[in-house]
């Protein structure tokens, strides 16, 4: 075998998840939908970016992050100085604020009531 071949006999082998639509600083099971705080959005996403990756998803795209949270918090983790504060996440493809049509999905709800 060479030195950058690994025998995988009797292992699983799992491929890179990838989730393609999440708002890290959202919290799905209050559904939060008043105001939230910058302070309340940063811990938020770091808990759900840690529950993200403990679940297997090693790459997101974050659809919409209030105060730019998703690119702040993604520029941290690849600044080398916070390498040795035991952040778990997976690698996050920011998009920065929710922008939506005028219209656009909010309307939908209202015409249902």
């Amino acid at each position: 075998m060479k030195k950058d071949e690994f025998d995988l006999k009797n292992e699983f082998v799992m491929p890179r998840l990838i989730n393609v639509h999440t708002h890290t600083m959202m919290n799905p099971y209050s559904n939060k939908l008043e105001y939230l705080s910058e302070t309340e959005t940063t811990a938020l996403a770091l808990h759900n970016l840690r529950e993200l990756f403990k679940t297997g998803i090693m790459s997101i795209r974050d659809c919409g992050c209030a105060f730019n949270r998703d690119i702040k918090i993604t520029r941290m983790l690849n600044d080398e100085v916070y390498s040795d504060y035991g952040i778990l996440s997976p690698l996050i493809v920011p998009s920065g604020r929710p922008m939506c049509i005028t219209g656009g999905q909010v309307i939908q709800i209202l015409l249902k009531e």
